[in-house]
């Protein structure tokens, strides 16, 4: 079964992606966090193989948050969630060691691919 942490700060953004990945993949395991301390809390009790990620969560919104993600789990993978312009933050987030970066204005089918792409890709 497969382990996903959803770190994101409104609750309803959290209830409409985890609602995506239940229909994607079952069985899973969902974990949601609202603010950095609780996504390294969890980083630490469970292994997961996906974390998405909001630049904008409380105690985060620096790239420094995917170094600390790294040394928690150094092999999960991390897909950014932002409603920040892509062109403008997703590079820097790529090169600071995130897997993949998608704006929240994006489908629901897209968010389903860059899910799959991410699970079914070779480790970092």
């Amino acid at each position: 079964m497969k382990s996903i942490l959803i770190a994101e700060g409104h609750p309803i953004v959290r209830l409409g992606v985890s609602s995506i990945i239940q229909h994607l993949l079952d069985p899973v395991n969902i974990v949601e966090a609202d603010d950095l301390n609780q996504v390294v809390r969890q980083l630490a009790q469970t292994r997961f193989e996906l974390l998405i990620l909001d630049i904008n969560i409380p105690g985060g919104n620096n790239l420094q948050m995917i170094k600390t993600i790294r040394l928690c789990q150094p092999g999960i993978k991390i897909l950014i969630f932002s409603a920040q312009d892509q062109l403008r933050y997703g590079l820097n987030y790529l090169q600071a060691g995130a897997n993949g970066y998608l704006g929240k204005n994006a489908s629901g089918k897209e968010i389903e691919n860059a899910i799959n792409t991410l699970l079914n890709s070779p480790a970092k």
